[in-house]
């Protein structure tokens, strides 16, 4: 009975290392990449919201600037108020707010996307301990004690 176990082992060990690097390490990075787009979206709203103190620091009237008409391609373009702006509510309709309405809606927009983020940061680490949690199986599977490891563990570590 007992050498049965001892044959099993190796099944074993080679299902938590399946497990390891076929589902938790590949949660961990798409957590770790949706969280990172959401930082990015984050960044615009906050550069967003610092283009608006700017308008309302110079309150130029007129500004020049670029415009994208795609494919990498732009062309001049003068904003002739740049005391309202249009926001994209969705389905290519658009409203005109103040920059103060405006505001509003990017705190709004960040207030959801910071909790979407930590949501995201949370998961990746109830995630990281379950890595955690399969390699102390894979050490006591393979009767390695916690400060060595050999190298089928030094593989199911990297989870970086």
């Amino acid at each position: 009975m007992l050498g049965e176990e001892s044959r099993d082992i190796p099944k074993k060990i080679q299902k938590y290392e399946h497990f390891l690097n076929e589902v938790l390490k590949v949660q961990l990075r798409h957590l770790i990449e949706e969280r990172r787009k959401v930082s990015e979206d984050i960044a615009d709203l906050k550069t967003l919201q610092d283009t608006f103190r700017a308008f309302r620091i110079n309150e130029c009237g007129k500004l020049k600037t670029l415009t994208d008409i795609g494919g990498g391609f732009f062309m001049r373009a003068v904003v002739s108020r740049t005391d309202r702006v249009l926001i994209d509510v969705g389905s290519k309709f658009f409203v005109e707010l103040t920059l103060d309405e405006a505001d509003k809606v990017v705190e709004e927009k960040l207030g959801l996307l910071e909790a979407k983020s930590d949501q995201f940061r949370k998961r990746a680490c109830e995630v990281q301990a379950d890595i955690e949690t399969v390699l102390a199986g894979l050490r006591e599977l393979q009767k390695i004690k916690p400060g060595l490891k050999d190298e089928s563990v030094k593989r199911a570590a990297d989870i970086w």
